[in-house]
This record gives C-alpha cells, structure tokens and sequence, in this order.
C-alpha cells in the first residue's frame, strides 16, 4: 500500500516552477516509490538507471533516451554523469517547467559535477526515511512549524492532546519503509545487513576509490557510535589508525551517500563565544542502531539510549523540515560556559529551540541550555524539551516540556 509522503506538497509546485527537478535521499528511503505511485507523476516517461540496459542507453547514448519531447523522470540519476551534459543542452534550448524529474541516491550538491551541469536549472528537495508522522498517516501542517509560524500560543501548546510516543521499538526501527512499516520484519538486521553491503560494494564503489573497504567500514561502525556527539576529526583518525585528511575525506563519503550529516553550530553577533566544531548525525536511528549493535536491552537504561533517541529527534526534524519549510537551517549550540542545546531551528521569522531527552521526566539541568539561549536571543520563540512522558508542561517563560509524540506529529 503506497503512503503519501509529505514532500509530496511541494513536487507538483516545483515542478511548475523549474525545468529540472532533483529529488535526492538515502538508498532505500522510498524515492522510486515515489517517483512511480504518485498520481501526479505516473503520466511521466519513467527509467530507472538500475537496469542496465538503459544504464547502459544512459552511458553510450544519452541523446538518445532523451530524444522524447514528454517530461521524463530518471531514476538513479546519478549513475550517468553524461545525462546531466545532454539534460543541460535540452534545458538551455527550452526552459519549459517540469522537463526532467531526477532521483538520485547521492547528494548532487556534493558530487562537483553533476552540481555544475545543473546549476541555475534545477531546484532541489530531499526525501529522508519516514518520520513518525508519516507513518502514522498524520494529516495537516505539523506542530513544529506551526510553533515556527508562531499559529500556537502558549494556551495553544498547553490544549495539544496527549499522543502515543514512539518507543524504543521504534527509535530502533527508524524510517526505513522496508523495517518500519507495519507489519515489520521479525529479523530487520537482515535487511540493514544487506543495506550495508550495498553501500559499501555499489555506492562508494560508484563515488570513490577506497582502497581498504575493511578500514572504511569500521570507520563507518565508529561514526555510528558518535552519532549526536561534537565533531573531533583528529580524535576519530587516531582511532581508527589513519589521519584528518583521510577521515575528512571519508566523512564526506558518508554525507555524499546519506548515510549521515554534519549539523552546524548556531551563533549569532550577540554570542561570540560558541565552540564551532559540527555534531555528526547518522541519518537513521534504526541503521545506527544495527551499525552498533543496540537491543531493546541494551538502551533501556545504557549509554546508548540518549544518543539513538536524538539521532530518531534528528532524522524526523530534517523529514518535517524538508517538507514544509525548506527555507529553514538546523544547527546546534554549545557555548564555553557549557550550555548546550541539541537543535536550533532558524528561519526568517524566528528560532525554535529543542532540546532531546530520552527519559520520561524533566529536571532543571534539561533547560539550562534552553534557558540561556532562550534569554539571550529574543528571536527565540520557546525553548522544548522533546522527551517520553505523558504530560506538556510549561517550564518557565517560553520554556516548554513537550512530549515527542506531540512534537513530531
């Protein structure tokens, strides 16, 4: 059964706006399902560059599978770098909206190339794993953006009915549609196992030269575990036997194949005094959770639990974003005093604070970072703390305890 995605709202105006549309995401996060089952999309002339055949059209003679004049749609787009050269001539003899839907598993604005072809004639829009309210087939504008468009007053926010949140079950899940939907595999490290080979034997092979694949590999492993943690390029090269230019260049591997993020720090003229090394994501909680071997017994009261928990916070938070205010920039803060923050939405019209706890209460240390960015930035329009009890409470001027079932639908 296909599930609406909530980019959907914005692929039909896109598509109006500009000739080429590139909808980018992790492998296996249900961009074809997309591209394929929408109702808007399904009069398209589609290829899929994962059969060969046409890769191999694709490769020898783009012209040609191009030759067409109805829009076109092209899967794995990124398989084919001499498509971007013939989408580029046909764009530049006719600008008409919506010629060319490009999906690719590889972020275009990292692979220098393809983003050069593309520039000025392409907009892009990311497609991650399903968040929660996606899953659960929640409809209308989220509770996010209707805090960032400030349409919830603080009786508002206090009136929210009390949702179920996701469990455990389902930080280790994630939003994969092959382990998340309903009914879910008995054994899903099955399927992340073969994720991960994938990666590692078709994607980089496709991105780069790695000459140890078995080096490369635990480096991702040790990513995993620094999931939610504060960049350290030279700590992580030492652990892993190698040095900053390597881990630099890997890292950037990582990002170009989705497999994780780096999150900036947030600083503005009035607080100059941030530490401004990024935090590293790994862009599903249920793909970190198989690359660190996490159970249900090992997060119910281990180190684990709040990192996997704010990696489930990061990957939905980037879904609701990416859907419905775009415009907007993620960052974290961390200040010398020590106050930290785990995300700082910014959009023109303000900022929204969030801070992740795994647990079911909340205690003053939750808000100190909160509490201080709340007071020095008036464009802050409240300060959360996302967490897994029951009850929303306010914590103090603009400082609100939300559970996550509330926040993230």
């Amino acid at each position: 059964m296909y599930i609406a995605r909530d980019i959907e709202r914005l692929v039909g105006d896109v598509l109006g706006a500009m000739p080429v549309v590139v909808v980018t995401g992790p492998r296996q996060a249900g961009k074809s399902t997309l591209l394929q089952h929408h109702p808007d999309l399904r009069k398209r002339t589609y290829y899929s560059l994962d059969d060969m055949a046409v890769l191999s059209m694709a490769l020898r003679e783009p012209d040609r599978l191009l030759s067409g004049d109805d829009p076109v749609t092209i899967d794995e787009a990124q398989r084919a770098p001499a498509l971007m050269l013939s989408i580029k001539r046909r764009v530049d003899q006719d600008r008409r909206p919506g010629r060319f839907l490009l999906s690719g598993s590889s972020n275009f604005l990292l692979l220098r190339d393809l983003a050069d072809n593309l520039a000025g004639r392409a907009i892009y829009l990311g497609l991650g794993p399903m968040s929660w309210r996606e899953l659960h087939r929640v409809e209308g504008e989220p509770v996010i953006i209707q805090l960032l468009k400030r349409n919830l007053a603080s009786e508002d926010l206090a009136a929210l009915a009390i949702q179920v949140n996701p469990s455990p079950v389902d930080w280790l899940a994630g939003g994969f549609p092959p382990v998340a939907m309903k009914p879910r595999p008995k054994h899903s490290h099955f399927w992340f196992a073969g994720y991960r080979q994938t990666y590692l034997e078709r994607d980089l092979r496709d991105l780069s030269q790695v000459a140890d694949l078995g080096l490369f590999d635990q480096f991702v492993q040790m990513m995993a575990l620094r999931s939610a943690q504060v960049l350290n390029l030279r700590d992580i090269a030492r652990d892993c036997g190698s040095n900053a230019p390597t881990v630099s260049r890997w890292l950037r591997l990582l990002e170009t194949g989705f497999m994780g993020q780096r999150l900036p720090p947030y600083f503005s003229n009035r607080m100059k005094r941030l530490v401004k090394a990024p935090k590293w994501y790994m862009a599903d909680s249920g793909l970190m959770g198989y690359l660190v071997g996490a159970t249900l017994e090992s997060i119910t009261a281990g180190p684990l639990r709040g990192p996997l928990f704010e990696t489930y916070i990061f990957q939905n938070l980037s879904a609701i974003l990416a859907a419905w205010l775009p415009d907007a920039r993620l960052f974290h803060y961390r200040s010398h005093t020590g106050h930290e923050v785990d995300f700082v939405i910014e959009t023109p019209g303000g900022l929204l604070a969030i801070e992740a706890k795994a647990g079911a209460d909340v205690d003053a240390r939750d808000v100190k970072g909160l509490s201080a960015i709340v007071e020095a930035e008036s464009r802050c329009i409240a300060g959360v703390v996302v967490y897994n009890g029951c009850e929303i409470r306010q914590l103090g001027p603009r400082l609100w305890a939300v559970p996550v079932g509330v926040l993230l639908r």
